[in-house]
């Protein structure tokens, strides 16, 4: 395993250990360097979003943390933690179960 991690030229951002990009630049092509500063001097780019993707409140450019909720609490299927989705209803799952 220490042999695969020294022949390995770059990081998972694409980085090598002198802080260089795979395009040749110190940036890569989103602008950020290995320390996920962008261009600009801070960890955010001109739209707001950092190196993971995800802005100053901690969501993606679709509206969703990293846990998978929106700002009101549901999720990428529309229901909240509860189990309600955003009429009020409750979900009811309803399973099958099979005889061995």
């Amino acid at each position: 395993m220490i042999i695969f991690n020294m022949l390995k030229k770059y990081d998972e951002y694409g980085f090598n250990p002198k802080g260089i990009h795979r395009n040749g630049t110190k940036f890569n092509d989103n602008g950020f360097d290995k320390t996920g500063i962008h261009k600009n001097g801070t960890y955010f780019n001109d739209e707001g979003y950092s190196v993971e993707g995800y802005d100053k409140c901690g969501y993606d450019k679709d509206g969703y943390n990293n846990g998978g909720y929106d700002r009101e609490g549901y999720n990428r299927m529309g229901y909240n933690m509860k189990g309600y989705d955003r009429q009020g209803e409750f979900s009811e799952t309803k399973y099958k179960w099979k005889a061995k």
